[in-house]
């Protein structure tokens, strides 16, 4: 290998490294926020308090048994840990006669939101790859070039996700119907609570609740590492002044 050859590799090496850590760093932060909807979405004890606070028993004409019975089918179906015939086979109880909990229009609604956790199950593995490939290649990056591109990735996540609270707070229908455009089909997702027990156990306090808790609990973590690197950089920037 030539000196020029050889200049050009050893240039290379560093960028490519950066540059894994631009897509990483981000892609760090994010994956809390799912980890946190996984945790909250399978949360028993917080659902069982939640309707307890709500008290729908009387809209939904179910209990609150029920109502959270119907509520981990749904998130656990979501999650692969309950089977598509085991949701088409729940039984509750409203107005006092044993019903199907969901019709098939709900059924085929579910089905959507498990191809969705698919696709974040393989987005989590995507974001291990990645971190693993960083942490690899992290000396051929500056030392202060991770915690850097970490809290600059946390600030604008954390901004971005503030703003979209925000909107929730004020208006969390049209937050709920974009959500469910970007993600989902909203046509297939919209359902009248007349006709869908699936609509009456799930009203928007409870999702906005929901939101408010995945949003704290999903920033825990990155927050403290955030505080991590920023003393790590304030004693590294401390440590190279005094030695100037």
């Amino acid at each position: 290998m030539n000196k020029i050859e050889r200049k050009v590799n050893d240039g290379a090496t560093p960028f490519l490294s950066r540059l894994l850590v631009c897509i990483t760093m981000p892609l760090v932060v994010l994956v809390f926020i799912v980890v946190a909807v996984d945790y909250c979405a399978t949360a028993e004890t917080w659902l069982r308090t939640e309707y307890e606070k709500l008290d729908i028993n009387d809209y939904t004409g179910m209990s609150t048994d029920d109502q959270v019975k119907a509520f981990m089918c749904m998130a656990k179906y979501m999650k692969g840990e309950t089977s598509y015939d085991e949701m088409r086979r729940l039984e509750v109880t409203v107005n006092g006669e044993k019903v199907s909990m969901f019709n098939n229009s709900e059924l085929s609604h579910m089905k959507d939101v498990r191809k969705l956790y698919v696709g974040v199950t393989v987005f989590k593995i995507l974001v291990i790859v990645f971190f693993a490939a960083t942490y690899i290649l992290r000396k051929r990056a500056a030392p202060n070039y991770i915690p850097k591109v970490y809290l600059i990735s946390f600030a604008v996540i954390l901004g971005i996700f503030l703003l979209l609270g925000a909107w929730a707070l004020i208006d969390f229908d049209s937050f709920w119907q974009v959500f469910h455009i970007v993600f989902l089909d909203l046509e297939g997702s919209t359902f009248d609570p007349a006709y869908s027990r699936m609509i009456r156990i799930c009203p928007a306090e409870l999702f906005l609740d929901m939101v408010i808790r995945i949003f704290v609990f999903g920033f825990i973590i990155p927050a403290l590492i955030a505080i991590l690197f920023g003393g790590e950089m304030l004693y590294r920037k401390v440590k190279n002044r005094k030695s100037a």
